[in-house]
């Protein structure tokens, strides 16, 4: 008999939402709802596992025990409380309520409906559990609660840290770009490893080693715990099954054309021992180099994917908007190569000197950025009719 499939919910950076929709396809899974920063779908424990290992652009993966209308806090309470919360959280484990998100809701006040959910929460696992009182011994079980016109849809993390967190970047530089936004701006682009991809502003290599890692096909979280190993629901045999198959795909004998520059010694030497703990220092490559010398070596085509400094937590912004009309150069030192450039304002076209393709918003955490798309075409200094699609085949 097959085993069931669960509701879960994957949340990303704002604006990624169709890319981690497109990666889940190719996982053979369909997207069944889709809201700004969130997706959800349903998996059995080989999927869970799957998309636990093998999502690029997720920062959480969670479980979704169900949803229920709530306009009072008596049928919040009472709404709660009938989930199964028993097949995430043990008999010693300790439930945190880490974030309620309230629109068009009658219920409004964070701390209230914090309270509330978290007695109903204790309240079930009380009776299944036969005790007065949960001993909170445990590992911590983090809980979402999304109110959206009176619907009440709580959310359990079975990430443990953010999928964000690879486990490559124990160094790192001033502002440095999530992995998951990296990965994303990969996809967005259509980059694939025939092509020469360069990062003037590599900082600590985040884009490059994102890029290798798609590269060899290899999952981003493949070696890395997760906070399901330690629930009741836990599946070992399937996540072992899984780490399996991901390991047999990964592509050790491809190369590609991947170069990541910086001015400062200090992060090309970041971004190197990042590519190492990685396991792409074969193909990363990282060398300083300030950008203003930055040419595609007769290169007639490819990709510059780039970072550059915002002015907010380094320097100031007169001083990378300076940067920005000096980056304009690129364009004569790279004949022929697309561009995308990601930054905190929708205007850096009019600094780099053309309009853009398209300016996409991405929300990655409490941060508002741009990502500016230049295809190849737009060089000329016409609007280019090309619009980001994702591509998902490295």
């Amino acid at each position: 008999m097959p085993t069931p499939s669960e509701p879960l919910a994957a949340l990303c950076p704002v604006g990624l939402e169709k890319v981690l929709i497109q990666e889940l396809s190719r996982m053979e899974i369909d997207a069944e709802s889709r809201d700004p920063g969130r997706v959800g779908f349903r998996a059995d424990p080989r999927g869970t596992a799957r998309a636990l290992c093998s999502l690029r652009t997720a920062d959480r993966l969670l479980a979704a025990p169900g949803s229920f209308h709530a306009r009072d806090f008596d049928s919040l309470f009472e709404g709660m409380r009938s989930l199964p919360w028993e097949r995430w959280v043990g008999r010693t484990d300790r439930v945190t309520i880490v974030r309620v998100r309230s629109r068009g809701s009658a219920l409004e006040a964070q701390t209230s409906v914090q309270a509330v959910a978290h007695k109903g929460i204790y309240d079930r696992l009380g009776r299944v559990y036969r005790v007065s009182r949960m001993p909170e011994t445990g590992p911590t079980r983090e809980v979402r609660v999304y109110l959206e016109d009176d619907l009440c849809t709580p959310l359990l993390d079975l990430s443990g840290d953010p999928l964000y967190k690879r486990g490559w970047r124990t160094e790192s530089v001033e502002a440095p770009l999530r992995e998951t936004v990296a990965a994303g701006l990969l996809f967005l682009s259509g980059w694939t490893r025939k092509r020469p991809l360069r990062d003037p502003f590599c900082g600590g290599g985040t884009l490059a080693v994102e890029a290798a890692l798609w590269a060899r096909d290899e999952a981003p979280n493949l070696r890395r715990r997760f906070a399901w190993e330690t629930m009741p629901s836990f599946d070992p045999a399937a996540l072992r099954e899984i780490r399996g198959e991901l390991e047999a795909r990964i592509r050790r004998d491809i190369r590609a054309d991947i170069l990541g520059t910086d001015r400062d010694d200090t992060a090309v030497a970041v971004a190197r021992a990042n590519a190492r703990r990685a396991g792409v220092g074969d193909l990363a490559r990282f060398e300083r180099l300030d950008m203003e010398e930055s040419a595609s070596g007769g290169l007639l085509e490819g990709l510059v994917l780039a970072n550059p400094p915002y002015g907010l937590r380094m320097g100031t912004e007169a001083e990378a908007e300076e940067t920005w009309r000096k980056a304009a150069g690129l364009r004569e030192r790279y004949p022929g190569w697309s561009f995308g450039f990601i930054t905190n304002r929708e205007d850096f076209p009019s600094h780099f000197g053309i309009r853009a393709s398209s300016s996409r918003s991405i929300l990655a955490g409490s941060e508002k950025l741009w990502f500016h798309w230049f295809p190849a075409a737009s060089g000329s200094g016409r609007n280019d009719k090309k619009t980001l699609r994702p591509r998902l085949r490295p």
